[in-house]
């Protein structure tokens, strides 16, 4: 049985309310008045831009003050796309950043919980491999309290992100010895990211569809449900 890596946003957590729905929040307490649903009709595509501008390797960065500039053009860049100006208020870009940073705005997924149950009940050790910044380590902790990462792997510290093959072996190094003799699985949301980068790495790996976008008869496994991408890599039966 193999040890497991779980990417986190979108596998095993998702924002809470929503990203828009928190942008529009806290926009208003600074007199910026506009809808949740124009903020997630635009933050993708802020979010690319900004990823497609960075000239690091790890848009993320590594501290907390690069994130906090990456995050900060993001925000100005979602809100512009709207027709409107962040407010020039230094204390709201920084509590937006905080608002993401435990687990208030976040949110475990349902099928979390089985899927560790059923690791748990084999005796395989999991941990988590994801593109972040600093924060998730706190995220981390506030969602999950009472669980135990064997390995917590982040791009902010690795100094590369998924897919690069140098995260993934970063991630391999950073395996407690002994844990990963049966090999190591990739389980994420993202077929490039998570899929091609952990395959390429010589892991296996299950591409998690929770909305039914991709091509089940693609070159890359796919399931439906966390448990059910849990199964996949291990070889069991449901």
């Amino acid at each position: 049985m193999p040890f497991i890596y779980f990417d986190a946003g979108f596998t095993l957590i998702r924002p809470h309310p929503g990203v828009g729905e928190v942008y529009a929040e806290h926009a208003a307490r600074y007199g910026v008045v506009v809808s949740a649903a124009e903020m997630n009709a635009h933050f993708r595509t802020a979010w690319r831009a900004c990823r497609a501008a960075c000239a690091s390797a790890i848009p993320y960065g590594r501290t907390d003050a690069e994130a906090r500039t990456f995050w900060y053009r993001v925000i100005a860049e979602t809100i512009g796309l709207t027709g409107n100006s962040a407010p020039d208020a230094s204390a709201f870009f920084s509590d937006l950043f905080d608002a993401f940073s435990g687990g208030r705005h976040w949110r475990p997924y349902p099928d979390v919980a089985e899927s560790f149950d059923l690791l748990r009940a084999r005796g395989i050790p999991f941990g988590v491999l994801s593109n972040w910044d600093l924060r998730l380590h706190s995220v981390l902790r506030e969602l999950f309290a009472d669980e135990v990462f064997a390995s917590v792997v982040i791009s902010a510290e690795a100094g590369a992100e998924k897919p690069s093959r140098a995260i993934f072996e970063y991630a391999e190094s950073m395996i407690p010895p002994g844990l990963a003799e049966d090999g190591i699985a990739m389980i994420g949301d993202e077929r490039d990211a998570d899929g091609n980068g952990a395959r390429g790495a010589g892991w296996e790996v299950c591409v998690l569809d929770r909305e039914g976008r991709l091509d089940v008869n693609g070159e890359l496994p796919v399931a439906r449900t966390l448990p059910d991408a849990v199964r996949h890599v291990l070889g069991v039966r449901a």
